[in-house]
Formats: C-alpha cells, structure tokens, sequence
C-alpha cells in the first residue's frame, strides 16, 4: 500500500509502505509547490493543487493531475488572474467520483467560489457547473450527479452534462457538506428549522420520499456509515472550541440512536467496511495535543491511539472533516491503520501548530497494538486505493 504526500519541501511524492528503505518517488511539477494531494479509487490518476509562489499561491494557481508513473495530462485548471486559494494554505478542494471517471473541484473565481467538473477520459478543461459560496458537495453512487450546498440552497448539479442545477425547498445555514449513501440512493443533511433549530434529514431522490430524523438546535455534520442504512452525527458545538459533544449514531429506518461517544470529538471517520469509527479528541487531560478514539460500533469496544499535533493542513482536514471524510479519508482502504500528517507527541498546554520541519507522516494501527509509526517528511496526504 502507498501514500501521496506533500513534503517538507512541498514537492508531491509517493511513499510505498511495503518497500520501507526505498526511495520515495517524486511527481512534481518542476517549480511549483504542490500540496493536497488525493488518489482516484481506480489508482490511475493523484490530482493535486501547484501554485508558482507566493505564501498562498498568489501568483499562480492550477489544479493539475499526473500518473503514479510521473506521467500525465498535467494543468487541467488554471485559476484566473487574481483568484486566490479558497482558504489558507488550501488552494482547492478535489474529489474524484466513485468511479474515478470525473474530478470535481473548488476553486476561487474572481466572482466568488464556483464548481468544476473534468472528465478524465478528456483533453479538454474543467467545466464550470456552479457558482456561490460556501461550496460543499457529495457524489451520487454512479458518478453522474452531484448534491451540492451552496451558500443556503441545496442544488442536483451533473456532472458530465450541460443541463441546469436543480434547486431543492428550504435552506441550511448551520452546517458544510452533505453525504450520499454510497450503496443507495440516500442523501443526509440539513435543513433550518424555527427559532435557530435545524432538522436532520434524508431524501430518496428515486420517490422524492424526505424523512426527518431528528431536530435540535445548533451546527452539526453528518456522515453514511458504509454498509448500513445508518448515519454519525455530531451536534452541540462546545463554545468556540471546534469540538462537538460527542457521536450519535442513528438508524435511518426507525429512527433510532444510540451514542457512541459522549468524548469530545472534533470530526470523525467511518472505516471502508463500516465497522469501526475513528474520532478526533484532545488528549487526555490536555489541551495542547489531540488522539484517536477508534469504536467498534458492533462490539461496543473502544481504543485510543498515540496523542499527536498536527500539521495545519491536517488541522483544515479535521475542521471541514464531513467534506474530506468522502475524499480524503484517514482510513487505510483495508480497515486496519490510519494515516494523520503532524508530530508525535503529549502537550498538555497549548501551542503553536508545528512547522513544516517538525511534521511528519503518521501511520497508526486502529486496534491500538501496533503503536504509531513515521513514514515520510510531510504535512498532508491520503492513501493510495
């Protein structure tokens, strides 16, 4: 199994962790600094971001993509003149389709934040399918849709056609991405209800059935859990903190929850095979470090793994974790490690993140056995398919 990470240097290399005393490949783009990469499920194809300069890109910024070979189509976006990142030291977001036949993205017009699509099958560039921001999305199970939310509103955007977004009823203002159910037809997310309340639900869009699962005041993110008609919620943000009050877990056919974790958890991750879950939480009695929570939900048995910081971009990760929990999942697509970019270690006072220097990539066994093990000098990454 591999890894695509950024490094120290911000060039964009590949690590094969069965060849442990190899050297790691390097994919860059001559002269450009390249960051958030992510592999499409078919193992073809890294998309990634390269800027030309600048401390956030605010010379040049393209979406490119390139073989694990080196090779590749190259630039298929170049932001225009002036647009800068979408936020700090994250130019765009990138998500290839179930499939691996599309990439869609996130990137910074001069109007604003706006939707692109690329099939990987073309010479041509990325289409613009919608504009206005905020921007979340969510693939459909086949690859031909997207369920975007767009400032307010939630928009049926395709992927490889000219047609119109659709707009659906009632708006969100208390929360980032949807979730698709990869193996139904199934949305989650949100929509506002009185008095600063908002309803959790669901929508088939075969019968346009729309369920409510719950309702409660406050933001909260949702996410499928894979092979079940079930989903993970957190809600009741604590403070300022980032950290919600725990993990629910709710079946989405009657309705039923039960808490997983009543920890503090700052995002969380399904397993592949949807039979562990793995929250971010601070360290024990601290405030300066965070660890890993893995819950075997069937079992109702849990782990902690080794307390860490982590890097900027791992921080970003774990803030808008319902978004890059569908692109860049921390889970090994074996169900079996977890892969975090930062520096080791137990901080019971706060402190600055570290520096690029300092971080690392982190490899930990989710039975909590195996210990952590560092693999490569970088700040972010994601696992090979």
């Amino acid at each position: 199994m591999k890894i695509a990470y950024s490094a120290r240097d911000s060039t964009l290399r590949v690590c094969d962790l069965s060849r442990p005393n190899a050297e790691d490949a390097v994919l860059s783009v001559p002269g450009l600094r390249c960051v958030w990469p992510v592999w499409s499920p078919d193992g073809d194809l890294i998309a990634f971001s390269g800027y030309a300069g600048g401390s956030n890109g605010n010379a040049m910024l393209g979406v490119y993509v390139v073989r694990p070979d080196g090779t590749g189509p190259g630039l298929i976006y170049a932001n225009e003149p002036g647009a800068d990142a979408i936020a700090r030291g994250t130019p765009h977001y990138c998500s290839w389709s179930p499939d691996a036949s599309k990439l869609a993205f996130v990137a910074q017009t001069r109007a604003g934040l706006a939707l692109f699509a690329w099939r990987a099958d073309s010479d041509g560039s990325a289409s613009l399918k919608l504009e206005g921001g905020p921007m979340y999305f969510t693939w459909s199970p086949d690859s031909e849709e997207l369920y975007v939310h767009s400032f307010t509103g939630h928009h049926l955007v395709g992927a490889s056609d000219g047609r119109m977004p659709r707009q659906f009823p009632g708006v969100s203002t208390q929360y980032m991405a949807p979730s698709w159910a990869r193996d139904g037809g199934r949305i989650a997310f949100f929509l506002d209800a009185d008095r600063g309340r908002q309803r959790l639900v669901t929508v088939d869009l075969d019968d346009q059935a729309v369920r409510v699962l719950t309702e409660f005041p406050g933001i909260a993110a949702v996410s499928w859990r894979p092979r079940h008609l079930q989903v993970g919620l957190v809600k009741t943000m604590i403070g300022s903190s980032g950290f919600y009050s725990g993990l629910t877990l709710i079946d989405c056919a009657t309705g039923e929850q039960a808490e997983l974790t009543d920890d503090p958890a700052l995002a969380f991750y399904w397993s592949p095979d949807g039979s562990k879950v793995a929250y971010v939480t601070s360290s024990q009695d601290a405030e300066g470090s965070l660890r890993i929570g893995v819950v075997d939900v069937d079992a109702a048995e849990r782990v902690y793994l080794p307390d860490f910081k982590p890097s900027r971009e791992q921080l970003t990760h774990f803030m808008f974790f319902d978004q890059y929990a569908q692109s860049h999942s921390i889970w090994s697509p074996d169900s079996a490690r977890l892969l975090i970019f930062g520096e080791l270690g137990y901080h019971v006072a706060r402190t600055s993140l570290s520096g690029r220097e300092s971080n690392r990539a982190i490899v930990m066994d989710a039975n909590g056995e195996g210990g952590a093990q560092e693999v490569a000098r970088g700040f972010i990454g994601c696992w090979s398919p």
